[in-house]
């Protein structure tokens, strides 16, 4: 069987994941790479409590990029982490609210 411990390693290595802006007031933009087998990816963001504030539903990944929007203009301010689920794996970001 597959470890997911060493699954999780290979599919950090293999998924191009970027946040921009970071930090964000009002709106970022994830960046997700096509690579061999991703087809999709859903995403959750959770307060550094570990509570759920978001989550967004799954979008297909057909683009060579794929840029997939983030509002986050109705969230307090602080440190998120968003959680990337892909059918090839998963992957973590850390997001930071502003305002201004």
């Amino acid at each position: 069987g597959v470890r997911l411990v060493g699954s999780e390693m290979c599919i950090r290595d293999r998924l191009d994941i970027s946040l921009a802006p970071n930090p964000v007031t009002d709106q970022t933009i994830l960046s997700i790479q096509k690579v061999e087998g991703l087809q999709w990816a859903e995403m959750a963001l959770f307060s550094m409590e570990g509570v759920l504030s978001k989550h967004f539903k799954r979008s297909t990944l057909t683009e060579q990029v794929s840029r997939i929007p983030i509002d986050t203009y109705d969230l307090p301010p602080g440190v998120y982490f968003l959680l990337i689920h892909t059918n090839i794996g998963q992957a973590t970001k850390k997001l930071i609210v502003i305002r201004n």
